[in-house]
This record gives C-alpha cells, sequence and structure tokens, in this order.
C-alpha cells in the first residue's frame, strides 16, 4: 500500500546546515542518528544527531554553535514534517580509529526559541496573565507559529525581574487562574506545530469535543505482522512498560487527597489558621468532581477507595502551605488584585499527582502526526488465559502525551511516548 517493508520506516528527505552568514550544506548522509522530543515540561522542541564526519565539517566550516539546521521528514504514513532548529552544543567529539575522520554529537533547539533565549524582559505589567503572555509572545517570539492561548481572569500586576521570554512564560503559568480549569495546571510548551499556553483541562476538552481525531492503538501479539496489515502494525504499540502502579506514601507526602493553606495577610495583619478557620482546608473528595479526567469532567475512577481515604487522610497528616498575602481582593487600583495563590496551590499539586497516577512508558512505530498534549485511546486486553478476554481497566483508556520523542536510528523510525491518565479504572 504505502510500499514499505517495515511499519516504522521513514524517510530523511533533507538535513541541511547553514552558517550564520554562508550558504546551505546538505548533511543527509553524515547523521545515521538522531532524536527530536517535545515534552509538556519543557519550553520548546530539542534534538540531538549523530554525526559521521568525514568531509572536515567540524573544523572547515567551522561548526561553532550558532548555526540553523533545517530537517524535512516523512513518516511511513506520508505525514511530512519540516523544522528549522538552531545548533546550540557539540559534545562527544571522537577522532575515528582509521584517522580519517570525526563522530560527535549536535545538540539543538527550536530556531525561535533559541532566538527568544538571548532576550531578557525588564518590564512592568498590569494585566491579566494571558493577555501579559499574549505580549511577550508576539514581542519576544518570532516565526511562523502560533500561540493558542487560553483566557485567564484576575488582574495581575509584576515587574518581570530580568527574565529570559521563556523563564518569564514559567513564571507566568505559575499565576495563571481560570475558574473553567479548576486544576490551574497551566503550561508553557512547544510542539512541531504550535506554542500553548493552556490548563490540561484545555487539552483533554479539545479532544473529547472532537473524538474523531482521538487516534487508536492497540497493545497485542496477534497483529499480522506479514505485511498486509501494515496500519493495523503501525496502530500497535510495540511496547508497554507501568514502572510505578501505586504509591501511597506519595500521595501522603504530595497532598493529593487533603491539604490547608496558613495565610499571613500583610495588608490586613491577620493570619488564616488550620483548625481555627476552613476558608483554604483542601478535601479532594469535594473537589474532584469540578475536575476534568482524560474521560471528561467528573469520570475518573480513583485510585483508592473511600473508606481508605476517609481513615488514612486526614486532618492531622493533611500537607500545609505558607502563603504571604501581599495583595488586595478589593479590586482597587492602588493595590494588586486576588492572585487565588492559595487555590492555585492546593488544587495544582493535588490535580498534577492523580493525572499522574497512571503513567505508562510506551513505544509505538514511528508516527509524525503524534504531539506533546494529544489525547490517545489505546486498548489493552486483560492478561490472563480467558476464552472471550476483555480490556484491562487499568491501562486501557484515554491518555494524554505527557512527553513524545522520535528516534531515527539508520532506516527505522520509532516513537517512545510517557502517557499520564487520570483515571484509574477505565469503565467500558
Amino acid at each position: 500500500m504505502n510500499g514499505f517493508v517495515l511499519p516504522g520506516y521513514y524517510r530523511l528527505i533533507s538535513a541541511v546546515i547553514t552558517p550564520l552568514n554562508g550558504d546551505g550544506i546538505e548533511i543527509l548522509g553524515l547523521i545515521p542518528e538522531f532524536s527530536i522530543e517535545e515534552s509538556l515540561d519543557k519550553d520548546s522542541i530539542r534534538g540531538s544527531a549523530l554525526v559521521y564526519d568525514n568531509i572536515g565539517l567540524l573544523e572547515d566550516l567551522p561548526l561553532r554553535g550558532e548555526e540553523l539546521l533545517t530537517i524535512q521528514i516523512e513518516d511511513a504514513l506520508k505525514n511530512r514534517v519540516t523544522h528549522e532548529f538552531a545548533i546550540y552544543k557539540i559534545t562527544d567529539v571522537e577522532i575515528k580509529k582509521t584517522n580519517d575522520g570525526l563522530t560527535y554529537k549536535i545538540h539543538f533547539m527550536s530556531k525561535y526559541s533559541f532566538e527568544a533565549m538571548f532576550r531578557r524582559i525588564i518590564e512592568p505589567f498590569d494585566d491579566t496573565v494571558s493577555n501579559i503572555v499574549e505580549n511577550i509572545f508576539n514581542n519576544y517570539y518570532p516565526g511562523s507559529k502560533q500561540l493558542i492561548l487560553e483566557s485567564t481572569i484576575g488582574l495581575f500586576r509584576c515587574v518581570i525581574p530580568n527574565y529570559t521570554p521563556m523563564q518569564a512564560m514559567n513564571f507566568l503559568a505559575n499565576r495563571a487562574y481560570s475558574r473553567k480549569s479548576p486544576s490551574c495546571s497551566f503550561r508553557f510548551f512547544e510542539t512541531s506545530e504550535n506554542y500553548y499556553f493552556v490548563s490540561d483541562e484545555y487539552l483533554i476538552n479539545r479532544f473529547l469535543e472532537n473524538k474523531e481525531e482521538i487516534k487508536e492503538f492497540t497493545f497485542s501479539d496477534a497483529v499480522d505482522k506479514s505485511g498486509t496489515e501494515f496500519l493495523a502494525q503501525m496502530k500497535n504499540l510495540v511496547e508497554i512498560r507501568n514502572s510505578d502502579r501505586v504509591n501511597s506514601a506519595m500521595d501522603l507526602i504530595s497532598g493529593a487527597y487533603r491539604s490547608n493553606v496558613i495565610e499571613i495577610d500583610l495588608i490586613k495583619r491577620q493570619v488564616t489558621l488550620p483548625g481555627r478557620s476552613n476558608k483554604y482546608e483542601y478535601d479532594y473528595q469535594k473537589a474532584k468532581k469540578n475536575y476534568m479526567s482524560s474521560s471528561g469532567k467528573g469520570q475518573g475512577q480513583d485510585t483508592h477507595t473511600d473508606d481508605f481515604i476517609n481513615g488514612y487522610f486526614t486532618p492531622e497528616n493533611e500537607r500545609r502551605y505558607i502563603v504571604i498575602r501581599d495583595y488586595d481582593d478589593s479590586g482597587t487600583k492602588q493595590l494588586r488584585g486576588d492572585q487565588f495563590i492559595p487555590e492555585i496551590v492546593t488544587n495544582r499539586l493535588a490535580y498534577r499527582n492523580h493525572l499522574n497516577h497512571t503513567v505508562v512508558y510506551a513505544k509505538a512505530h514511528g508516527r509524525l502526526d503524534l504531539r506533546a498534549g494529544d489525547i490517545i485511546n489505546i486498548k489493552v486486553p486483560e492478561f490472563k488465559i480467558s476464552s472471550n478476554p476483555r480490556q484491562n481497566r487499568q491501562l486501557s483508556g484515554y491518555y494524554m502525551i505527557n512527553d513524545l520523542t522520535h528516534v531515527f536510528n539508520k532506516d527505522i523510525h520509532q516513537t517512545d511516548m510517557k502517557l499520564v491518565k487520570y483515571d484509574w479504572s477505565t469503565r467500558e
């Protein structure tokens, strides 16, 4: 059908290194191995490549860590992607035993994130966090990629204190608040298509509202590997690892079920103390109905039983946070408005702990149509002898791609993923 012998085959169409002031040099035959990584936890696409240099590229060009690397790739499903990277580091230089060349590794990152890295922001802002983010992106991130932005509420007055644009974006993500996204789990990250400043709820919602875009994967040895079922092989995961199934100690330490905020209000000269006030008391059992699981709002199944939660996660062992409040909630112009810090702290840490309750590391035949932040549906059979096996309730279901690494080794392309699932047990 596709003319490919193996699933995961890919074609490196071009790989061109361009000096700052010079012509491009094609290095297509010099890089037998390379990888490209996207992650919800990183602000830019990054990667590295092994170079077999027998033309004197490193020393004659020479490579200075200021070159542009343009790569064009096509996968086995005819998905084609073009990346513009900036080379920023060269490591592991070794001389061949025959003394006729070098091997080394070049490290690269998104061209536009690289350019933003060399700028600094010292500027006052008085606006919503989302408007500040849009302002910074438009002024400091050149290029054709768009920013997918989720609106926030609350007036935020601040001075960005000599941060790079990337540091400023991460600082603002930690202060972003939206009632539409109770988890307050905002992130700034980059994919092969766009930049994003959004919450986890935004990422989940966009796929649940367009379920035809959710890609399905199986995990089965029964898939025909003769070549006639090429598409079925491309949709079948090569490997699944569930390395950390349950960790009750971490649930306790992280404040995933109970926490409380001690607020020291410098303006009103008062302290909110646990036991005397339940203003900032956090109880996951009450809050969870507001959260967006991988399957939809309030649909998540919990790891622990209600009896265990009520018996072991108590006010005595709840996690405590201290917040210094130097702002006012009256909305006056003389003081900063409400920053929602207690709500952000308790909700974000609890939600992300539950989001990572089921973490799966999966390997798939290389696909360029997958991106960090995508939702995929995995169907895993029960691991027991049965004439009519059902789906594994813990490992099957909707997952969000947290990390995504495309590994290209000679002629084979593999996609490694870290997948997170809010749901403990999937409903069939």
